[in-house]
């Protein structure tokens, strides 16, 4: 039995040596392995035009990044602004997203994000006009308005009586160049296109002028109906996140029910489907 067990000694021993080679082999191969990956992975830029800077990023400002490539001297930085980057991913494989300051929610969180106004010369033609305004995101609003025809002054004497409703979405324009640090004054400023669709009705005497010709001598009122599609384009500017001031104008097509009547914030053709229309709001924000 004692010579069977010397025997086994000497294989154990064998077994032991070729495991703690084997061992050794393999952590040489992982040491180099985790060499390799530390000396050929890189940091990636990806950019908003759909390139990617393969590099070693330095530091991520709230402006720009900075980073050093191959391509450079050791030492030398370069920089990239953040509004040109859609997302970083790191060496170890995290990702980092950036948002564009001007479209930013979080900018603008301290800011009144409803408007009330008022069309301030409208009255003069006969009719008076309240509008809502609400900010839905960064660089749009949606837009409610409604018109009391009869609430102004009858210069032409026709006593009309009716109301106008109308809906548009407002997109309001991003600045093409801008300095570091700066972004919108507020969030429902700046020059815009509004789409807008125009609904109305109202009862109005017969009315002869320059643009009408029409041998009806009545006090009786008729009734008109009118739609409009306007496209309006303008400026908005805020004050002290408290008033507003808007001016406009607009141009589209549309259509009414007769031609022998005076017309009311929006003036429509008899001949041609053209409409047209101007105006100067102020408001208040809440």
């Amino acid at each position: 039995m004692l010579n069977r067990l010397k025997i086994g000694l000497p294989s154990i021993k064998n077994l032991y040596n070729k495991m703690k080679t084997c061992i050794l082999k393999g952590g040489v191969v992982a040491l180099f392995a985790l060499l390799a990956v530390n000396v050929f992975a890189q940091d990636k830029i990806y950019k908003k035009d759909l390139s990617v800077i393969a590099c070693t990023i330095k530091e991520v400002g709230s402006e720009d990044i900075k980073y050093h490539t191959d391509e450079v001297p050791e030492g030398v930085l370069l920089s990239i602004a953040i509004d040109k980057v859609a997302k970083v991913e790191f060496a170890n494989g995290k990702e980092l997203f950036f948002k564009d300051n001007f479209t930013d929610p979080e900018n603008y969180a301290d800011q009144h994000k409803n408007l009330v106004k008022l069309n301030f010369l409208e009255p003069l033609n006969g009719s008076t006009s309240f509008s809502y305004e609400r900010s839905m995101r960064p660089g749009r609003s949606v837009e409610g308005t409604l018109g009391i025809i009869g609430l102004g002054w009858d210069i032409r004497e026709t006593k009309p009586l009716g109301a106008y409703v109308g809906v548009g979405m407002k997109f309001l324009s991003k600045p093409d160049h801008y300095f570091r640090k700066m972004r919108y004054a507020h969030i429902l400023k700046g020059f815009f296109v509004k789409p807008e669709l125009i609904l109305s009705s109202y009862k109005s005497i017969p009315y002869e002028d320059f643009f009408i010709s029409t041998n009806t001598n009545t006090t009786d009122k008729v009734t008109v109906f009118t739609g409009v599609l306007m496209i309006n384009l303008g400026k908005q500017w805020v004050f002290d996140d408290g008033f507003a001031l808007e001016l406009f104008g607009g141009v589209g097509y549309g259509a009414k029910s007769r031609n022998d009547v005076a017309q009311y914030s929006i003036f429509v053709g008899n001949d041609v489907p053209l409409a047209g229309r101007a105006g100067l709001r102020i408001g208040f924000l809440f």
